[in-house]
């Protein structure tokens, strides 16, 4: 994995994906799930959680891409709670999600 240097630490992550354990995340910041496509879909859809889950997936596989990971097994998202929030951003109001998830990657974090 790539390192990733702060200002006095360096953060190295392991990544893993494991079939026989879930680990739980939660947001500390709201999640900014949606781009203009699929805001769209997302006001459209009658299975906003489904999409959501899908962007979520899909914003996991972008950073483990980043950090040079390949994944070889299938990642899931289980029990995903979020809330709607309105933020703003670049003075634009967005919709936004707090809230927690349960996959089957666990991502472990050391510093150095």
């Amino acid at each position: 994995m790539k390192p990733l240097e702060g200002d006095l630490k360096t953060y190295t992550f392991e990544m893993f994906v494991d079939d026989h354990n879930i680990y739980g995340y939660v947001f500390h910041s709201p999640w900014i799930a949606l781009n203009q496509i699929n805001y769209r879909r997302y006001k459209n859809s009658t299975e906003k959680e489904k999409l959501l889950r899908r962007i979520l997936i899909e914003n996991i596989l972008s950073f483990a891409t980043g950090i040079d990971w390949q994944i070889e097994k299938k990642l899931s998202i289980f029990n995903i709670e979020l809330e709607e929030v309105t933020i703003n951003y670049k003075n634009h109001k967005m919709i936004a999600f707090k809230g927690n998830f349960k996959s089957n990657i666990g991502l472990v974090k050391s510093v150095s």
